[in-house]
């Protein structure tokens, strides 16, 4: 699936409810193809396929996936009137334990697949890709969406993003940005709600400097084949429909 957020991931939706039977989805954010270039981008999806199997960690990737079913199971049936209340009930009991006991399994997982990613593509493509997401991602927050938003002032109908978007990420970030949101991803601390280790953690067990790389240029849009403009276009339209309101405010 292409989404247009700034990331990729693995989704198991349960196709039998409480039952199992999962169906795993890849998606694939259109902003990450932009970002990445061909080999850091493959080595990202090397990581998220590390989640569906793993040459010593194929429990450890079950646990990964099965945590994000019961989550995501738990979170649809919230507001449903409709489900049992019992179903409910034993989901409310269940799910935090189940989290909290599989949490450490889970975060190893996350090594692992760094590790696979690694032996198919190499540790530097695998940790480049860390470093540029953190910082194309926070230059999106600290300067793409404002300056997007500010051209509701002179435009009374939304402009999608996505066209501009797609020339910027493959420009090298400015240099004094650049370090200075690699320096502040170096002295995060590891979460208890989130399995993912920080930068600093990944990079060392991937043997990997934690220096700037060698930013991007073209992106992995070319695998898109055919349909990239196509596609860019659809989200482009799609972001206008789901902003109108916000943006005619923001106009007015």
């Amino acid at each position: 699936l292409l989404s247009d957020d700034f990331n990729a991931s693995i989704q198991q939706i349960p196709r039998y409810g409480l039952f199992g039977g999962g169906v795993n989805y890849l998606v694939i954010g259109l902003p990450l193809l932009m970002a990445l270039d061909r080999t850091r981008f493959l080595a990202v999806l090397g990581h998220e396929y590390g989640h569906l199997r793993g040459d010593h960690g194929q429990f450890g990737a079950w646990i990964y996936r099965t945590r994000l079913s019961w989550a995501q199971l738990n979170e649809s049936l919230a507001d449903d009137s409709i489900a049992n209340v019992a179903t409910q009930f034993f989901l409310n009991w269940y799910v935090p334990r189940f989290v909290a006991k599989t949490f450490a399994l889970a975060r190893q997982d996350e090594y692992e697949a760094d590790r696979i990613a690694a032996k198919l593509y190499g540790p530097d493509a695998i940790g480049s890709a860390l470093i540029e997401i953190d910082v194309k991602g926070s230059w999106l927050q600290a300067d793409f969406w404002p300056a997007h938003w500010q051209n509701a002032a002179k435009h009374a109908a939304p402009l999608g993003p996505f066209k501009a978007m797609r020339h910027l990420l493959t420009q090298a970030p400015e240099a004094a940005f650049a370090q200075d949101m690699l320096k502040q991803a170096l002295k995060r601390l590891s979460q208890v709600d989130d399995t993912h280790p920080v930068m600093k953690e990944r990079l060392e067990a991937l043997h990997r400097k934690p220096t700037l790389p060698d930013w991007s240029t073209h992106g992995a849009l070319i695998l898109l084949g055919p349909q990239l403009e196509p596609l860019i276009t659809h989200f482009d339209k799609q972001w206008c429909r789901d902003n109108a309101n916000d943006w005619k405010a923001h106009h007015a």
